[in-house]
């Protein structure tokens, strides 16, 4: 691993830098001699010390004086604060789920009440001293600088937490700050962490906090924590029972059953090593679909004789009465049978025939029998029912077309 400095953050009493420390990771806080007094330097390593928990950062080692600056080695948390994770989900790398503010939320109200049970009071509680680690969203608290302890109503830092974040008591009264009013920062955090908004200070109370939170997780447990009353505003170890079991209740919710889950898994090395029987066939898993030891059955595949094969008359079709049928649509007759006479009537209609071919004829150049230009009387004759029938026609012809022609003349003999 190639160690590197680069400046974590600055402040009034100096810088933090993360480098190298005794083979890992630190947040090396640098502090000018001349800025910090050594008593409060004291008092700082005592807070670290009693405040030891997986929810607050921790002291590495033991604080050296170095060219002039203080080198108080801190826990590296490879994450980011909660103000980015709030306020600037562009750069955020945390993905605000029901079951991440959870973890957010429990880690935060954990490390403020252990603090609280060592009559320790942070009184600069806001969302940039509040770290967010990447890999398991364990929040940590940080900057332990202006940590005071508070035993008997007697302080032992001076006053100078951030007053975005103050309780309405401290920027009314100029009130010490205690317990109560880490808890009223505690919850404006809260709340800002599900609405995703930062909140105007004077205007945080039960209220606001219902109407920005809209019944979501922790609403009523933030409400008591913002009470303006400071003698009505509930302590952390009144109040985290109900928090634990908020976040179960979240938690449980949001997770699948047990049935859907086992689905999600996936098949162990052993489950998947284990041999199974392959069945031939998808659709039948019991057997084969085929028995190839089976002969088929003889089926007779033998159709009609076709010497004794007979069509089956069709019956005969009926107009229905009070109907009129369609009228036929006319139907070209075969060659041999265009000379024979029509059923209907017994009329003649050679002569009609020969009409038409020969209008039929002058519609084309003119035929090579026929003349380019002069009359030609055209003669034939036909034996039809034993009888010889005779029908001539006179035909004129100008420039290759028939221009003229006379009514066919049918005689029999």
């Amino acid at each position: 691993m190639a160690w590197s400095t680069a400046t974590l953050a600055k402040g009034c009493f100096g810088k933090v830098y993360r480098q190298q420390y005794k083979g890992t990771w630190a947040a090396v806080k640098k502090v000018p001699q001349h800025l910090i007094d050594r008593k409060d330097l004291e008092r700082e390593c005592e807070v670290y010390n009693k405040a030891e928990h997986p929810n607050i950062v921790k002291l590495l080692g033991n604080i050296t004086l170095t060219d002039g600056k203080w080198i108080i080695p801190l826990e590296f948390i490879f994450g980011e604060d909660l103000e980015t994770t709030i306020f600037q989900s562009a750069k955020s790398k945390i993905q605000l789920t029901p079951s991440t503010k959870v973890t957010i939320i429990s880690g935060m109200c954990e490390g403020l009440m252990h603090l609280h049970l060592n009559d320790i009071v942070h009184q600069d509680l806001k969302p940039e001293n509040i770290m967010v680690e990447h890999t398991t969203n364990r929040a940590v608290i940080i900057d332990l600088g202006l940590a005071k302890f508070f035993r008997h109503g007697l302080n032992s830092a001076i006053d100078m937490g951030n007053e975005a974040y103050s309780a309405p008591e401290v920027l009314r009264w100029r009130s010490q700050r205690n317990q109560r009013s880490d808890v009223w920062a505690m919850g404006k955090i809260i709340a800002e962490l599900y609405a995703r908004v930062r909140l105007h200070t004077p205007s945080v109370c039960p209220a606001k906090v219902k109407e920005v939170m809209q019944g979501q997780p922790y609403c009523d447990i933030v409400c008591k924590m913002v009470e303006p009353d400071p003698g009505k505003r509930a302590a952390m170890v009144s109040i985290i029972d109900e928090i634990r079991v908020t976040g179960r209740t979240v938690i449980e919710s949001s997770t699948p059953p047990k049935n859907v889950q086992n689905l999600l898994k996936p098949p162990s090395r052993e489950h998947a090593a284990r041999p199974r029987p392959r069945s031939a066939s998808p659709m039948k898993p019991r057997g084969n679909l085929i028995n190839r030891n089976q002969l088929p059955e003889k089926r007779d595949n033998k159709g009609p004789d076709l010497l004794k094969w007979e069509r089956t008359p069709r019956p005969e079709i009926k107009p229905l009465r009070g109907h009129m049928g369609l009228p036929k649509h006319p139907v070209t007759k075969p060659a041999e049978n265009r000379n024979r006479q029509e059923a209907a009537g017994g009329t003649d209609i050679t002569a009609q025939l020969m009409k038409l071919k020969l209008n039929h004829e002058a519609a084309k150049d003119l035929p090579s029998s026929l003349p380019q230009t002069g009359k030609v009387k055209v003669q034939r004759v036909e034996r039809k029912n034993g009888k010889l029938e005779t029908w001539e026609q006179t035909v004129v012809t100008q420039d290759g077309k028939i221009i003229k022609y006379d009514d066919v003349m049918i005689s029999s003999t």
